[in-house]
């Protein structure tokens, strides 16, 4: 069983394995060339980075509550 901290890091690393998998495979004539292409990747880029970037919160925020429990 994962946890949560797994969690977020798992999705995020299937979702780019699909997407690398995907633009391999099939490739779509109407899709943006050039710098409108690196345009729509930089968009996208927040979305990707949601899941560690969550993970890495949700951890720093654990062990902060935890280690002031303690005291």
């Amino acid at each position: 069983m994962t946890t949560t901290v797994e969690t977020p890091v798992i999705v995020t690393l299937l979702w780019a394995l699909n997407q690398l998998m995907y633009t391999d495979l099939f490739h779509d004539p109407f899709e943006p060339q050039g710098g409108w292409q690196i345009l729509m990747a930089s968009s996208y880029l927040p979305m990707v980075l949601w899941g560690p970037v969550l993970a890495a919160v949700t951890w720093d925020y654990r062990r902060r509550t935890r280690s002031e429990a303690g005291r």
